[in-house]
């Protein structure tokens, strides 16, 4: 990881329910404004590294994440359709497109910029 990781401060959690038959699917870190803080320093630092990185750098790693979701494509199918209720092939189609976007900088050929979102 190129920056430290952003930690959530809360230790409260949100119980994210299946939309079908209410049951637990996962728990999440109930985030607060200093997490949110938090985690926007956090973003903030690791743009300003990718910004000083090669395109070709930059590309690996969302190559990498590329690789790395398409492994588990199915997994996150699932885990997508159970927790927002969608159909498994819809979520399946939205891992491919997550998948898609990953791997679609390597055809940009410039012109493209992107800036962080102002902190709150």
């Amino acid at each position: 990881m190129l920056a430290k990781a952003h930690v959530p401060v809360s230790q409260n959690v949100i119980d994210v329910l299946n939309p079908f038959d209410g049951s637990l699917v996962d728990r999440v870190p109930d985030q607060d404004v200093t997490d949110a803080h938090n985690a926007l320093a956090t973003a903030e630092i690791g743009f300003k590294i990718s910004r000083s990185m090669p395109r070709h750098a930059r590309a690996a790693i969302l190559d990498k994440a590329a690789e790395l979701v398409a492994a588990e494509a199915e997994e996150y199918a699932r885990l997508i359709a159970s927790e927002c209720g969608k159909v498994l092939k819809a979520a399946r189609k939205e891992v491919g497109r997550c998948v898609n976007t990953l791997r679609s900088p390597k055809t940009w050929r410039g012109g493209h910029t992107f800036r962080l979102v102002s902190r709150l």
